[in-house]
């Protein structure tokens, strides 16, 4: 049995709608695909900046401390007097801690009967 001119126009009808509605489909979906792309791009983009900034400022940290601890090692060369007043303060601490001790050693010592 042939199909009629009819049928094969109504069948083929039907298979150009049901192509048209999935491309229609592909076409939201491939959207979708698209926007999510262009959103990963940007935040990829935005997170190459951040670390590429981040990077710089290492490397800005990375150098002023390298010049303050330059400069700190450099300050005993630069300034004698203040070294001497550090020796100055370290003794006396000293001093009064010896000076605990003898005082502890008097009383803490056994007593005369």
């Amino acid at each position: 049995m042939k199909p009629s001119y009819l049928e094969s126009l109504e069948r083929i009808k039907d298979e150009h709608n049901e192509m048209s509605k999935h491309l229609s489909q592909q076409r939201v979906e491939l959207e979708k695909v698209n926007l999510d792309k262009e959103n990963m791009t940007r935040t990829y983009m935005t997170y190459h900046e951040m670390t590429n900034t981040m990077r710089g400022d290492l490397r800005k940290a990375e150098e002023i401390n390298k010049r303050l601890q330059e400069f700190i090692i450099q300050q005993p060369l630069n300034f004698p007097v203040m070294n001497k007043c550090l020796k100055t303060q370290i003794r006396s601490v000293e001093d009064k801690k010896g000076k605990k001790k003898r005082k502890g050693k008097q009383f803490g010592g056994a007593q005369p009967a």
